[in-house]
C-alpha cells in the first residue's frame, strides 16, 4: 500500500507535444500549404488569416540577410502560373525536381486575402489588380531572374523579360506594388 501511495504521489510532468516543427507568427499561427487556409498551434485554426500579419511573418533572419543584398546565379523561368502579384511559378523544375517558384525582389503587393503584413509597405492597389498586372507583364514569358536570395521556399529575384522589362519596376510603374527599400539593394529600372 505504500509503495503503491508513493507512486501516486510522484509529480507528473506534461508537456505539450508539437505536431510539425516550423515557424509561427506571434499569434501563433502559419498558413497551412497543405490544406489550405491558417493553422494555429494552441487548439485553434481558420480559414482566414487575420486582416493583418505580424512583421516578419512570413520571413526568417536569414531571409533577411541574403535578399536584396547579394546576387547570385542567373536563373531562366518560363512562367507556368502566377500566384499573387509578387510570385509565380516557372515551368522549370530546380535540383529538388518541384517547379521553381520565384518572390520578385524590391517589392511588396498586397496579399491575396488583401491584408499586407505589419511594417511592409503597403500599396494602394488592391491583392487582384497586382495579380491581374503581373499575369499581364509576365504569364507565359520567358524570363531571366537574377537570384538575390530565398524565402520560404522560393528564390527571391529581380527578373527581365526578353524584351527587356524588369517585373520589379513594371509593378511599380503600374502602380500595383511598391519599391520595398530594405530588399531594392542597388537594382536600379533600365
Amino acid at each position: 500500500m505504500a509503495a503503491a501511495l508513493a507512486v501516486l504521489c510522484q509529480p507528473v510532468f506534461i508537456t505539450p507535444a508539437l505536431a510539425h516543427p516550423g515557424r509561427t507568427a506571434a499569434d501563433g499561427c502559419h498558413n497551412d500549404r497543405k490544406n489550405g487556409g491558417r493553422h494555429c498551434h494552441g487548439g485553434t485554426s481558420t480559414g482566414n488569416p487575420p486582416a493583418r500579419k505580424p512583421d516578419g511573418a512570413n520571413r526568417s533572419s536569414a531571409d533577411d540577410s541574403a535578399e536584396g543584398r547579394k546576387s547570385g546565379p542567373s536563373i531562366s523561368c518560363t512562367v507556368a502560373s502566377i500566384s499573387d502579384g509578387d510570385t509565380f511559378r516557372c515551368a522549370e523544375s530546380g535540383t529538388d525536381g518541384k517547379q521553381i517558384r520565384v518572390r520578385l525582389s524590391g517589392v511588396a503587393a498586397r496579399e491575396r486575402d488583401g491584408s499586407c503584413s505589419d511594417g511592409h509597405p503597403c500599396p494602394t492597389a488592391s491583392a487582384e489588380a497586382a495579380t491581374t498586372e503581373l499575369t499581364r507583364l509576365a504569364l507565359g514569358e520567358l524570363l531571366i531572374c537574377q537570384k538575390v536570395g530565398d524565402t520560404y521556399g522560393r528564390v527571391a529575384a529581380f527578373c527581365q523579360r526578353q524584351d527587356g522589362i524588369d517585373l520589379s519596376c513594371a509593378m511599380i510603374e503600374s502602380g500595383t506594388a511598391v519599391k520595398w527599400s530594405r530588399y531594392w539593394g542597388s537594382h536600379r529600372c533600365p
